[in-house]
């Protein structure tokens, strides 16, 4: 059973069956169906949010193709997530603001946004089929998370579990207990596809929450930037536009037009903070040696450390000249990678424990409504968490 807390429950249920305790069965019945609801409820609430991704992404995209690779829908490759495409994208918003004009030049950033997704849809499936060619007893899906969205390779259980199944399989006397080295393999991997799940629920719920609160705001990102990643609550200058929107709803028929002039500066704003998070990714691009880290804040907390400031005002320098300190150029670029892993490891431990303990609390009606926006970390608390990493990541 892919549910943990359902299966124990389950396995009470049959040890209790003969035990003759009525009383102690009906119990566990009633918490089976408690779970079993519990579990239909999440099951919805995560269809519905990718359903409302995928009408999202058409509604702006139009020209996407809805399946880039068979097997794969469009809301399933993230693309507004992807630092490439939101470039393009953004470019797109500029083009479109004179469409006649540059008619010929939209097409073109259209086109490669498709093939963007495209690349990024075959990415995704090819990173499946490797990992399922090097663990050929595991299925393609997981719990029903791909293979690739696994984080197998950077786990120290598995790998050790792999280990010991090589050396199994070398020895004739012990091949055969390769097989119960797999079924630990399998779990592992199970336990892993339900963290995958519980973080995406994470991010999805804290994002929904704050398009809840900001409904005008339409879609689950602004120039491709998160609506939970954007710093509204902190910003005077939206706050004040919300509060004077919330005077307004007081009487929304008579301040309808009011409601709508300020539907559209808090829509601006929104923007021009989206831009402002644009803009401190782009001071990354420079150093394209670094591999991109999927995980909320890490270029924020990556600027803000002390540790990688440092490293980067010194590679600044020897960058001057290039060819004289090539080799001391190399060193630093190894140390700045090292430190954005530590630090996105991190930032992945914190986010996937503070995912499981609000799966761990959350009651029933928190599962549809999501988070509170003080459930999520920010910028500072970002860097913080770094710098208490001691520069090593964290164990999986």
């Amino acid at each position: 059973m892919s549910d943990p807390n359902f299966a124990e429950l389950a396995t009470r249920h049959a040890q209790e069956a003969t035990s003759g305790d009525a009383a102690g069965i009906l119990r566990l019945e009633q918490e089976l169906r408690d779970q079993a609801c519990r579990i239909a409820r999440e099951v919805r609430v995560a269809r519905r949010l990718d359903a409302v991704r995928n009408e999202d992404l058409h509604e702006r995209y139009p020209f996407l193709p809805e399946e880039p690779v068979r097997g794969i829908l469009l809301g399933a490759v993230r693309p507004v997530q992807q630092p490439a495409f939101r470039e393009l994208s953004n470019k797109l918003d500029e083009q479109r603001r004179d469409p006649t004009r540059n008619a010929a030049a939209i097409r073109t950033t259209e086109e490669q946004m498709t093939a963007l997704v495209v690349r990024l849809a075959e990415e995704r499936a090819e990173a499946t089929e490797r990992a399922h060619e090097q663990y050929p007893f595991l299925p393609r899906r997981v719990l029903g998370v791909r293979l690739g969205d696994i984080s197998l390779q950077e786990d120290d259980v598995l790998s050790h579990l792999e280990r010991r199944r090589v050396r199994q399989l070398r020895n004739s006397k012990t091949a055969i207990d390769a097989h119960a080295t797999e079924e630990e393999m399998i779990r592992r991997a199970e336990e892993l596809a339900r963290n995958v799940k519980l973080v995406d629920a994470y991010r999805g719920n804290g994002n929904e929450y704050v398009r809840a609160c900001n409904p005008f705001l339409v879609y689950e990102d602004r120039k491709c930037v998160l609506l939970s990643e954007l710093p509204l609550a902190g910003d005077g200058v939206y706050q004040g536009l919300f509060r004077d929107y919330l005077t307004a709803l007081e009487d929304a028929e008579a301040n309808a037009p009011r409601i709508a002039e300020l539907e559209n500066a808090l829509r601006s704003r929104a923007d021009e903070l989206a831009l402002e998070v644009c803009e401190r990714d782009a001071r990354l691009s420079h150093y394209s040696f670094l591999s991109a880290q999927d995980v909320p804040g890490w270029s924020e907390a990556l600027l803000h450390d002390a540790e990688f400031q440092q490293l980067r005002e010194r590679y600044d320098e020897l960058s001057k000249d290039p060819q004289g300190n090539a080799e001391a150029l190399r060193e630093l670029e190894d140390a700045m990678e090292a430190r954005s892993r530590a630090i996105a490891e991190a930032l992945r431990t914190a986010e996937a424990t503070n995912a499981t303990e609000q799966a761990r609390l959350k009651t029933p009606s928190q599962a549809e409504s999501g988070v509170s926006a003080g459930d999520r970390m920010h910028g500072s608390e970002h860097a913080d968490l770094a710098h208490e990493g001691g520069g090593t990541a964290a164990a999986p």
